[in-house]
């Protein structure tokens, strides 16, 4: 009688922590929706110009006699008691502004806390993963904006499907995004926000706003270029397969086997200016061998080793990237808010570290 088989014990598999699941997108590509929220006003600014008002008149003070010191026998004494009286005055003014002022903080981060504490619980939610990047390097992406009516304060938004190119050419950024698909990255430049960790850089664009993606969001960035302007393609081509293309449609130009309306320096203009596809119209157009037209593929073309090792574009290492100062692309869905009036919020509540002093470039 045959035995039964022993059966073995279950290895129990390895628990696996759930992914972050990204959030169903709900806007259109590019949309933005202004958040409803409002900013409390404070007596800061008032208070910074009564301060200022003060240093003023205690300069005027201290440079009000010869030499620069107090005033002496030159001034009139009834005129000088009165000046120490008054500044005695704008000393206890002071001492009362500073007091209202941290009860001004204190009673704004209240009221914040009360009127953002559901926004908040919502970001810290839908934008984990972005904002453990942002606490663990102490850095947080910017972008600046200028004021438009779809830049709100405070909104989400969505990145484009097909962005308008504004300091790089159209072709280059069609090439450049042909390239980093073939490296299996998917933020291009088309279908992505542009943001930095340098505010100086950022600032330059227009008003700083504090970008927070949402889970499941797409980056990449250049590690060897902070802030890419794509305005000659050239360098991405190989120079030396360019040439010999070149050299050979002038030599079939000579020997009668193209029209003789070709000419290499021509094709390189097109292949520059209009692109692969107008390039390869051309050579077709001027009679071209069928068989070496299809030789020329664009992968030939492109120089896949001089773009990895000296542009270095890449989808990996977000803190790094962070670290970096360099441009960042971002593919998804965000939150933005204006840095000038949301700040105290960012720091405050969501316990954001944000530096718009110093440079992150040596």
């Amino acid at each position: 009688m045959a035995k039964a088989p022993v059966k073995k014990p279950a290895v129990n598999a390895p628990v696996k922590k759930a992914a972050v699941k990204a959030p169903t997108m709900s806007l259109k590509p590019g949309e933005k929706k202004p958040l409803d929220v409002k900013v409390v006003k404070s007596k800061i600014a008032k208070i910074e110009a009564m301060k200022e008002e003060l240093s003023k008149l205690e300069s005027a003070q201290r440079m009000a006699g010869p030499g620069g010191v107090a005033p002496t026998s030159f001034a009139n004494k009834a005129l000088t008691d009165k000046m120490a009286e008054f500044h005695a005055m704008l000393d206890a003014e002071e001492a009362s502004l500073r007091a209202q002022l941290e009860k001004a903080i204190a009673d704004n981060m209240k009221k914040q806390s009360t009127q953002f504490g559901p926004l908040v619980q919502t970001i810290q939610k839908e934008c984990s993963q972005v904002l453990k990047s942002y606490k663990y390097t102490g850095k947080v992406l910017f972008r600046g904006l200028k004021n438009t009516k779809s830049n709100s304060p405070a909104y989400i938004g969505r990145s484009w499907n097909e962005r308008k190119t504004l300091n790089s050419s159209p072709e280059g950024q069609k090439l450049f995004d042909y390239v980093m698909e073939k490296m299996g990255i998917s933020a291009l430049r088309r279908n992505s926000i542009f943001t930095t960790t340098d505010a100086n850089q950022a600032e330059g664009y227009g008003n700083l706003y504090v970008i927070i993606p949402k889970n499941g969001f797409q980056f990449s960035w250049a590690i060897h270029e902070p802030d890419m302007v794509i305005d000659d393609v050239s360098v991405f081509y190989n120079n030396d397969i360019i040439d010999k293309i070149v050299d050979n449609i002038d030599a079939l130009v000579d020997k009668g086997k193209m029209l003789d309306t070709a000419a290499g320096y021509e094709w390189h203009e097109v292949l520059q200016f209009e692109g692969y596809e107008a390039a390869m119209a051309y050579l077709k157009d001027h009679k071209y061998p069928a068989a070496a037209l299809k030789q020329i593929t664009l992968d030939k073309l492109i120089d896949y080793k001089h773009i990895k090792n000296n542009i270095a574009p890449t989808n990996k290492n977000f803190n790094e990237a962070l670290e970096s100062g360099n441009e960042i692309l971002i593919n998804g869905e965000y939150y933005a808010f204006s840095l000038s009036q949301f700040k105290d919020v960012l720091t405050g509540l969501l316990g954001l570290r944000i530096d718009t002093y110093k440079s992150h470039k040596l």
